[in-house]
């Protein structure tokens, strides 16, 4: 049988489907993603993953005079890999602060690091519920840290240089001499925004060259105007973890006679402008974080402070770090998790119903499902509802026995529910600030109104924020951020030198602050909501750089193309 041939020789050439939307494929291979415009190139998926909010009603013991120390909250459903992005005090305690957490690596456990700047040990007021959101899926960045000493009763930032890891590839070539794709090693990590692709050489090998004779009997040989090969360009392709996991050629090139060497240069992991936490994997005992910013690209600054009188270093060791914009919501179903507590009967051959608080349920919420952990033989419930106030969900139970049947006590249910225009998971913003005056030795939270245009990124039920200052200053630190009401925060400032510290007027903080989310209201109980959320400036950043990229090269701006 004769090939067949997919042209005929038609002058006016042949296109491949009928809109910038078909995806065209081949046999045995998958359709291959279409670009947008002419010049655009790729956008890589969003990284995407779940923000968590654990509540739950803590007692820590005292904390000793003039030092950090941890305290363990157990948290069901806590993994080992979630990464912590705040802990909230539900109220503030003169000399009392929180600065730092982290998960055990086990998981279930959150170690909570307090700081007490008093001369006089202070105990946290118990059973009171603190807030712990957690992110869950997102590529977070490990970076080796080498903290020098904090002098004693003082607070110091130090500034860290976080790059991320290249690929290493090669490149392939054609019998033109042209430049085709890129095989690849490794792949690198740590990305946020995309390196640029560098193409060198392309010529012999430069060991076979000496006083422009060509030894080796295998080189092929070359020209005085194109020794070597030119013009080869390309768009590095992420994905949601931050791995170049592809390059797209965009030029071709001419004239390369062997596979030129390709690298990576630049790129950014931790972008100028964005939020920043930090995770500290261990405690040293009288030191604390107290604040961190991006001072620039790939460049972040860590607060530490020394409760003691003396010097102390900060291990070096490992921390997790993540750089954050707005998270907007991938859907519109979540799920909240609810302790019941105790559960009236539900009478012989009938149905009944039984309200449990949900606070933040809107009354325009659908629970599209309840799920109870146990079987109870006879006893089957229904999907339930939101009243009409909100802030409950009344759940149906049925029971077609001939004898009443009591629902097990104190059970967790989960309740998934569908909200037709959900908040931003993790809302980005921005406030102009002036602080007062901070008294020596101890901790002080300050209230502040947020603007108008501002207070539907906070609420005064169930949400959390927390801040990056834009400035350091010697002896202050921030211990602590909430939600007081619905229109405004509180930030714990902590000063521990021996004179008043005035925190700078006029900066702009950058913050960042959880959805109203609902929860459950029962004492002791660990009640997490988890909402799939997705990074929606770091796909805007793809996209724009892209395109920029692709225009330039396509225009003969860049890249010799």
């Amino acid at each position: 049988m004769p090939i067949r041939n997919l042209t005929d020789a038609n002058p006016d050439g042949w296109n491949i489907g009928q809109s910038p939307t078909d995806k065209i494929g081949f046999y045995g291979a998958p359709p291959i993603m279409q670009k947008g415009n002419p010049y655009q190139g790729p956008v890589g998926p969003q990284p995407m993953g779940e923000i968590v909010n654990f509540f739950t009603t803590q007692s820590p013991s005292a904390i000793a005079a003039n030092t950090t120390a941890e305290r363990t909250f157990t948290i069901a459903g806590l993994l080992a890999t979630d990464f912590v992005l705040a802990v909230s005090m539900p109220m503030s305690q003169a000399g009392l602060g929180i600065c730092g957490a982290r998960v055990d690596s086990s998981g279930g456990s959150l170690h909570v690091t307090f700081s007490n700047d008093t001369a006089n040990p202070i105990t946290p007021t118990a059973t009171k519920v603190y807030n712990v959101v957690v992110l869950r899926g997102f590529p977070t960045i490990s970076a080796a840290l080498t903290p020098t000493a904090v002098p004693g009763g003082t607070s110091v930032e130090q500034q860290f240089s976080i790059a991320p890891t290249p690929p290493v590839a090669t490149s392939n070539i054609n019998a033109a001499g042209q430049v085709t794709g890129v095989n690849f090693t490794s792949n690198g990590s740590g990305y946020v925004v995309p390196p640029t692709v560098v193409f060198a050489g392309g010529g012999p090998n430069p060991s076979d060259v000496q006083t422009g004779t060509f030894l080796g009997l295998d080189d092929p040989p070359a020209t005085a105007a194109m020794p070597y090969g030119s013009g080869a360009a390309g768009i590095a392709i992420l994905n949601s973890a931050g791995n170049v996991v592809g390059v797209q050629i965009t030029h071709g090139g001419a004239g390369y006679q062997v596979a030129p060497a390709v690298s990576f240069v630049g790129g950014v992991c931790i972008p100028r402008g964005f939020l920043l936490a930090v995770n500290k994997p261990t405690l040293d005992a009288g030191i604390g974080i107290g604040g961190c910013r991006v001072v620039s690209d790939n460049v972040i600054a860590v607060t530490y402070f020394n409760n003691t009188t003396g010097p102390l270093t900060p291990t070096a060791q490992t921390y997790m770090l993540i750089a954050l914009s707005s998270l907007i919501p991938i859907s519109k179903t979540f799920v909240a998790n609810i302790n019941v507590g105790t559960v009236s009967s539900a009478a012989t051959i009938s149905t009944t119903e039984a309200s449990f608080a949900l606070n933040g349920a809107l009354a325009t919420d659908v629970i599209t499902g309840v799920q109870k952990p146990t079987f109870q033989t006879g006893l089957m419930i229904g999907n339930g509802r939101v009243p009409s106030g909100g802030n409950y969900v009344n759940v149906p139970y049925v029971n077609p026995t001939a004898g009443g049947i009591t629902p097990t006590a104190n059970e967790i249910y989960s309740v998934a529910i569908f909200r037709q225009t959900p908040g931003l998971p993790l809302a980005f913003f921005m406030l102009q600030l002036s602080p007062q005056s901070v008294a020596l030795g101890t901790t002080a939270e300050q209230s502040f109104t947020v603007p108008a245009g501002l207070v539907t990124y906070i609420n005064s039920v169930s949400g959390s924020v927390f801040v990056n200052k834009p400035s350091q200053q010697a002896g202050l630190a921030i211990v602590g951020c909430r939600v007081i009401s619905g229109t405004s925060i509180g930030i714990t400032f902590q000063n521990n030198t021996g004179s008043a510290i005035t925190p700078t007027p006029g900066e702009i903080y950058i913050c960042g602050a959880t959805d109203q989310v609902p929860t459950g209201t029962e004492a002791a109980s660990y009640t997490p909501f988890t909402q799939e959320a997705a990074s929606f400036m770091y796909q805007q950043q793809i996209a724009l750089l892209n395109e920029l990229e692709q225009v330039a090269a396509v225009s003969g701006l860049i890249n010799g193309g």
